[in-house]
């Protein structure tokens, strides 16, 4: 599969969680929730590209770099619009579109957050996981759970799986942002050229007590001082453990298998 197509672990979490808990949804619906799901977070990457100023994402030139502000701006609503018309066609309960509505507006919230902060000196650990909570995890946490949505049910344990899978991934993903040995998916260093002030930021800054610009201004030296690296381990463990506990109800088959080895996976980034 090309870099540039990405992972689609939303939709496959999605799927997965949905076989795993045996609801009876169509092939046609699944089809069409999965897509969905990829094409909102298709659009939230447009225009977090935009809000980012960014020029690459996965090796790639972004939209808003090779046709400009306002053509990414429409593209992104058009693939919002796309989605939105998918899910309509599902065939699924009410709730499933009232709960969507609600993650997008989650989503929302916390991009603007997150641009609020920007610059912000005294941005504290409590603030950046509220952010990230809203941003990414709401997204996972709703492809956990459409699948019960479609039926008109609510599984907290399905969303709960996805809220502690998507609190980790970000942690991963902002870390490897700023790792030494650098990141493909976007413009290096992204965050701190943004003034978004990430999880290695804040322990840098709660070890050492400096300011987040003269942490910035020598970054790579704080890295190696402070070695962090082992306290987000620990941080991204506790979720990956929640998340796993959380599957726990459903006993073991395929479904929960791969899902219990992309937790894996997830923990085996942050390996030395």
């Amino acid at each position: 599969m090309p870099d540039y197509l990405g992972k689609s672990l939303r939709s496959g979490i999605f799927l997965l969680c949905s076989k795993s808990a045996e609801y009876d949804i169509n092939n046609a619906d699944l089809h069409k929730i999965a897509a969905s799901l990829e094409m909102m977070h298709l659009a939230s990457l447009i225009h977090d590209d935009i809000c980012d100023n960014s020029s690459m994402r996965r090796g790639y030139a972004t939209l808003n770099s090779e046709y400009g502000t306002a053509y990414a701006v429409v593209a992104g609503d058009l693939v919002l619009s796309k989605a939105s018309r998918l899910l309509a066609d599902s065939n699924g309960d009410n709730l499933l579109f009232s709960k969507f509505s609600l993650m997008l507006e989650r989503m929302s919230q916390g991009q603007l957050r997150q641009i609020g902060s920007r610059g912000c000196g005294n941005l504290e650990r409590g603030d950046y996981l509220k952010i990230i909570e809203l941003k990414t995890a709401s997204l996972f946490s709703a492809s956990s759970e459409a699948g019960a949505w479609h039926q008109g049910l609510e599984d907290s344990n399905l969303a709960s799986f996805g809220h502690h899978f998507g609190m980790a991934y970000q942690m991963v993903d902002d870390y490897k942002d700023l790792d030494s040995k650098g990141y493909f998916d976007k413009d290096r260093m992204q965050n701190i050229t943004n003034g978004e002030y990430t999880l290695p930021l804040i322990i840098i800054r709660e070890k050492t007590g400096l300011g987040y610009q003269s942490i910035c201004a020598d970054f790579g030296l704080h890295m190696v001082e402070n070695d962090i690296l082992p306290d987000i381990r620990t941080i991204v463990e506790k979720h990956i453990k929640k998340a796993s506990t959380s599957m726990d109800y459903l006993g073991e088959n395929q479904y929960t298998h791969s899902l219990l080895g992309l937790l894996d996976y997830l923990m085996n980034q942050l390996s030395d």
